[in-house]
């Protein structure tokens, strides 16, 4: 029995520590330019907190979105197994714990309390339906490249429409700009880690239901249009 489980035990074990491992260093550098932000813009850390915590969750929901699905695609074109459900929810249980040390390190600096770091690290968590589907659709050849675009517009269309926004509406935007602001997963995770003592529940919570929603229309859209590719072949061999 031992010769037929070890296989695939081996393999979801190596599939978790891979994924953890890369988490650690994208969380390791995360930590640093929090700790260290006038190493990135000079004018930044002068007599405030080191915005650590935020730094740690930013960087948290760039390696679900825009990291940990081309290591799923990578191993996925090394071994041909596609991901499943239950390997993919032990990899999030086990990146989840890596984790940790890194939000407790980052509330720290950044003086904030437990229930601060544990709302962090929901609303990371809140990402993570749209990095399994991700992860999900890239292993489809025809819908990759709308994939890959779509992680993009979610990573980063919204900051760049609450900053235009923001510069025809002046420093105090309403409306769109908020909206834009509450969608974006890097301003959501960022604005719930600047918050102090606001309970352990990310607001807002449509937002994560909005971000799966549009990366599953996305998704359907490029599996419609590939499908419709006239495929190369015989039907144009033979002619009446």
């Amino acid at each position: 029995m031992s010769a037929v489980t070890d296989p695939r035990g081996q393999f979801l074990a190596r599939q978790c520590s891979s994924g953890a491992i890369v988490l650690a260093g994208v969380l390791l550098v995360s930590l640093g330019v929090g700790l260290w932000p006038e190493l990135i813009h000079p004018s930044e850390g002068e007599g405030a907190a080191p915005p650590a915590l935020q730094s740690v969750g930013v960087g948290n929901v760039v390696f679900w979105l825009l990291v940990w699905p081309l290591v799923v695609l990578r191993r996925f074109q090394r071994t041909g197994r596609r991901p499943g459900l239950g390997a993919m929810l032990g990899e999030w249980v086990v990146c989840l714990i890596a984790s940790l040390p890194f939000y407790v390190v980052g509330a720290f600096f950044e003086a904030k309390s437990t229930a601060d770091a544990g709302r962090t690290l929901l609303a990371v968590a809140m990402v993570w339906p749209v990095a399994a589907l991700s992860a999900v659709w890239l292993t489809k050849r025809g819908v990759r490249t709308g994939v890959l675009l779509a992680l993009l517009l979610i990573v980063f269309a919204p900051p760049a429409v609450y900053y235009i926004i923001r510069e025809w509406y002046g420093l105090s935007p309403v409306g769109p700009a908020d909206l834009a602001w509450q969608l974006g997963p890097l301003t959501l995770v960022a604005e719930v880690a600047r918050a102090r003592g606001q309970g352990w529940l990310p607001r807002p919570v449509w937002a994560a239901a909005a971000w799966s929603a549009a990366f599953v229309a996305v998704g359907l859209i490029a599996k419609a249009a590939g499908a419709r590719k006239p495929s190369a072949g015989p039907q144009n061999a033979v002619t009446p």
